[in-house]
């Protein structure tokens, strides 16, 4: 099986890729909707004792007219330093894909969920799904070997809420808490709380 250390360059190479198509969808939505959508720079850094994250990235907001009831979609490169059960360090890096509900103003509040998108790329571009029907037809007669088949598609996640404020028309800060889910091919994360702080830019 293949660890998130090793997919890292390949991964890298095909977010990279993704990303830049997300991004001109994104950009192509804001300006077909006009001023309506707010489009953010961010960096974001999110820890719990050891364990820490640092993310960069983009958020398109769209808000309802005449309401501050919105929607926001996010996409980001995270780099991340986990310690897993057995008190190893795990380092990697990835992307992760989200999206956001809540109110959004000078003050704001809401709830949020995402994937790592990182994970869920390379696990298509190298846990091949021919090669698993090679294997189902290898092990047609073989239950424990079909049974305790690991499926390519263990994405890690998130689910968080957090608090926000417009400290002029240009840069908001943020605080939030996450529940993680991060696990590798032989490791889990010893941690799932996590929070942290947003540092955007508002175009």
């Amino acid at each position: 099986m293949i660890t998130k250390r090793q997919n890292n360059k390949r991964v890298i190479d095909a977010l990279l890729s993704t990303l830049a198509v997300f991004s001109l969808y994104c950009s192509s939505f804001a300006y077909a909707a006009g001023k309506d959508v707010d489009q953010l720079f961010y960096f974001k850094s999110e820890f719990h004792d050891q364990n820490v994250i640092y993310s960069i990235g983009t958020e398109f907001l769209l808000q309802w007219p005449h309401s501050n009831i919105g929607v926001a979609i996010n996409s980001s490169i995270n780099a991340a330093s986990i310690v897993d059960k057995k008190n190893t360090i795990q380092e990697f890096i990835t992307a992760e894909l989200g999206g956001r509900f809540g109110y959004f103003s000078d003050l704001s509040v809401f709830i949020e969920a995402g994937v790592d998108l990182g994970e869920g790329l390379g696990n298509l571009l190298h846990s091949s799904i021919f090669e698993r029907n090679d294997d189902r037809q290898y092990s047609y007669h073989n239950s424990d070997y079909d049974d305790n088949y690991e499926y390519p598609f263990n994405v890690d996640s998130y689910i968080g809420l957090g608090v926000g404020v417009n400290l002029n028309k240009t840069i908001r800060l943020e605080g939030f808490s996450r529940f993680r889910e991060i696990n590798g091919t032989d490791w889990d994360a010893k941690s799932q709380i996590y929070s942290g702080v947003t540092f955007a830019l508002i175009f």
